[in-house]
């Protein structure tokens, strides 16, 4: 059971920046990945804007240094993107045959950062086929006609299509193939009405990359991200500890509320998991101790797994 928010006056300086460095740590992918998908999904406005949510998106073109919402996309296959709102009901994704000299995949990724499937020429084939992405609360029966069904631990999930380009004048046949990708809810896929639509989400402005770091409202984005995460019960403790400074699924967590003592507290922890992320970076990942593929792996060993065996993430490798 997860306890009740604390106060301030309830937690000695010491134990909230204790917290703080534990937020920080366990919740970067969770608000760098809101922010990416907060650009591509619902800041219109934004030059990196790709489409609504549940409506694909193809770039017919090899990325470039202007798109810099993912730090390092590949320049060699251009990408579809999809952000999936999968509250309402599941989402079919129907790809066309590929041919099997091209790459291809769908590299399905939760708002933990945790790629929890892969479709495509090493995954799944280069045959058609309709796959279901469910949320974690739907448990409709598999319909007729779907090849598998992928289930999202979390509520939003994204999709990142690449189609591989053998050079300039394959463009064309890349943009034939972005063209048979194809989204639809269940619902349509079915030929039947549509469920009542979710609630309409207020969504918070993400922070900078350089202001996640420093400012203490990345705990207040952490906990409205939290919100779209069903609680895991392998977190039932961490998620305890949290709670003592309001962080949680609609925490309680206000900066602005905070006593000077408690806000530098904060932002010492902060400050302390950023230093912790560059010592293991330094000491691990430089020295070549440990390379990101394990620490991906390592990262997924903690997490319940809901997707199926023959399409999960395990032993595959995004290009």
């Amino acid at each position: 059971m997860i306890s009740a928010p604390a106060t301030a006056e309830e937690l000695a300086p010491a134990e909230a920046r204790a917290i703080a460095k534990e937020a920080t740590i366990y919740g970067f992918p969770l608000v760098d990945n809101y922010r990416v998908q907060y650009s591509y999904f619902v800041d219109r406005g934004g030059d990196q804007f790709k489409a609504p949510w549940n409506t694909l998106s193809n770039v017919a073109r090899v990325f470039t240094p202007a798109d810099t919402a993912i730090q390092t996309p590949n320049s060699d296959t251009p990408y579809s993107s999809l952000g999936a709102d999968l509250r309402a009901e599941p989402l079919v994704l129907s790809v066309p045959a590929i041919g099997k000299d091209r790459y291809y995949s769908l590299q399905f990724v939760d708002m933990y950062t945790f790629n929890f499937a892969y479709v495509g020429s090493r995954a799944t084939g280069d045959d058609a086929g309709n796959f279901l992405l469910a949320g974690p609360n739907w448990h409709g029966e598999t319909p007729p006609g779907i090849k598998a069904v992928i289930r999202s631990e979390t509520e939003f999930a994204f999709v990142l299509y690449r189609t591989q380009l053998f050079g300039p004048d394959d463009i064309d046949n890349v943009k034939k193939i972005q063209a048979g990708y194809k989204v639809e809810p269940l619902s349509q896929f079915l030929g039947k009405p549509a469920p009542p639509a979710a609630p309409a989400i207020d969504f918070i402005k993400p922070l900078s990359p350089e202001a996640e770091r420093t400012s203490p409202e990345f705990l207040s984005i952490l906990n409205f991200v939290l919100g779209f995460c069903p609680p895991n019960p392998a977190e039932a403790e961490i998620m305890a500890r949290f709670a003592r400074l309001g962080i949680g699924p609609h925490g309680t967590f206000d900066a602005k509320a905070l006593s000077p003592e408690m806000l530098k507290a904060v932002e010492d922890g902060m400050a302390d998991a950023w230093a912790e992320f560059k010592t293991y970076k330094e000491t691990q990942l430089d020295t070549g101790k440990r390379t990101r593929a394990q620490c991906l792996a390592s990262t997924a060993t903690r997490r319940t797994r809901r997707s199926i065996p023959s399409i999960s993430s395990t032993a595959r490798g995004s290009r």
